[in-house]
């Protein structure tokens, strides 16, 4: 809620209270003289008692909640609430609280019961998690009873949310294809995808690669492995299991969470050298992964960015100011170890 504008007390209400003239008050108020120090004195007190009941009754602004309610590993969600809490030092005027579900646990009716409850005591809520259709009817029931939700990272597109306010997933993709294309050490043979869920980051992650490695790397073959959990032990699993029957793949893009575990599973093998990966989120475990070699590029994108545009949305529709309001996608960015901040 935003402060209503300050208004002087005005010069007819000074006289009434001080019981001096108008003329006396303008006089007093623009330091002309001529005036007794007793009705100086007179208008002066009556100045501050005005101002002083102006200052009582002016509206507070208030404290804006938003709920932010998120699906994915663990090295991601606490990235993510590092953020958070640095904009909630940052910016007092809006607070976010954080709901988080891991993969491995993710229940679609829970966290459905979750955002319509959290959708009736917050002022707004910030959505990322994959798509099922108990969540697009909770947002929708959310969206209903007025309260606005916005999506980061991954969208829920055939919903009313407000918008999506994050990154272009499909250029993503293309980026891991030219990356293994063009500098993984042989020029033939397969490269595996892996990810995990019905997430829609991940989906249009796995179209931009299947599109640029079957266009421009035709000797390229992808081998695809879903339904890792996001976790690095499944990753590692479905890894070595692949490795014991099938030669070593001359790249892996991971869409999803557990690059530990496929790190760990390359270096069981003694392949690691010879295997160009590439995975997603600049996280603590990620950038340890960089420096140590143990991957060798990184996609990642402006998470404060995608929180500080969900912040502004929300607060126009809370203000009753917002228009239809689609952001342009934010690019990836891709780091190795020697470009980590």
């Amino acid at each position: 809620m935003n402060r209503a504008p300050w208004q002087s007390p005005t010069i007819a209400k000074i006289a009434e209270i001080s019981g001096v003239s108008s003329a006396t008050v303008d006089r007093v108020l623009h330091n002309r003289g001529g005036v007794s120090q007793k009705k100086v004195l007179l208008v002066q007190r009556a100045l501050a008692e005005l101002q002083a009941s102006q200052e009582k009754t002016q509206p507070v602004e208030e404290m804006l909640e938003f709920g932010l309610l998120i699906d994915s590993d663990a090295s991601f969600t606490v990235a993510l609430k590092d953020i958070i809490a640095e904009s909630n030092d940052a910016d007092p005027s809006v607070k976010i609280d954080v709901f988080s579900s891991l993969p491995i646990q993710f229940d679609p009716g829970a966290f459905s019961d979750k955002i319509i409850e959290w959708g009736e005591k917050y002022d707004g809520l910030i959505v990322s998690c994959r798509e099922h259709p108990a969540i697009a009817r909770a947002i929708e029931t959310t969206v209903e009873s007025g309260t606005g939700v916005v999506c980061v990272t991954t969208d829920q597109p055939h919903t009313r949310r407000l918008c999506y306010a994050g990154l272009d997933q499909v250029a993503a993709g293309s980026c891991a294809a030219h990356l293994i294309g063009r500098f993984a050490r042989k020029t033939s043979g397969q490269v595996i995808l892996l990810g995990s869920a019905a997430y829609r980051c991940q989906e249009q992650r796995g179209i931009g690669f299947r599109r640029v490695i079957r266009s421009k790397y035709p000797d390229l073959s992808i081998v695809e492995y879903f339904n890792q959990k996001d976790n690095s032990y499944t990753a590692y699993e479905y890894l070595t299991q692949y490795l014991k029957s099938s030669p070593p793949p001359i790249g892996i893009y991971n869409v999803a969470g557990g690059n530990a575990g496929i790190t760990k599973a390359l270096l069981d093998a003694g392949i690691k050298n010879d295997v160009l990966f590439v995975g997603h989120e600049l996280t603590r475990v990620s950038s340890e992964l960089l420096e140590e070699d143990g991957i060798d590029f990184i996609l990642t994108h402006d998470i404060s960015t995608e929180l500080e545009r969900a912040k502004v949305i929300l607060r126009m529709q809370c203000e009753g100011k917002l228009e239809k309001q689609n952001f342009e996608p934010l690019l990836p960015v891709i780091k190795c170890k020697y470009n980590l901040d």
